[in-house]
């Protein structure tokens, strides 16, 4: 009983989740153009490509051992390839901000499907 009622709740929570949602500009209620998505990708490629090649360089890398000491990690033992998916979301996010625009859950017409 326990059980199932647990299931229920993590379906639930799962499907709330899901919820569709899409880019609309926070004052005029538009979506925005293909040349403005384009540009905001475009731009949030190229800025976490640039990052992730510096950072990678640049920045040491350290990881702590069973023993409680902090050992170096050798060079291209840590790929950021994860770390620059996620920042480059980041910067998109961060550009269709400042052109105005918010993610807003979508209208049932709006949706494809």
């Amino acid at each position: 009983m326990v059980a199932r009622a647990l299931a229920m709740t993590v379906l639930a929570c799962f499907a709330a989740g899901c919820t569709p949602v899409q880019w609309q500009h926070a004052s005029l209620g538009t979506a925005p153009s293909g040349a403005e998505l384009n540009y905001c990708e475009r731009s949030a490629y190229y800025e976490a490509q640039r990052q992730a090649f510096f950072g990678d360089f640049m920045r040491p890398r350290f990881a702590v051992g069973r023993d409680g000491r902090i050992y170096p990690v050798p060079f291209g033992y840590y790929h950021s390839y994860h770390d620059r998916f996620f920042l480059e979301r980041e910067l998109f996010d961060y550009c269709m901000r400042a052109k105005g625009y918010r993610l807003v859950p979508a209208r049932p017409a709006d949706r494809n499907g």
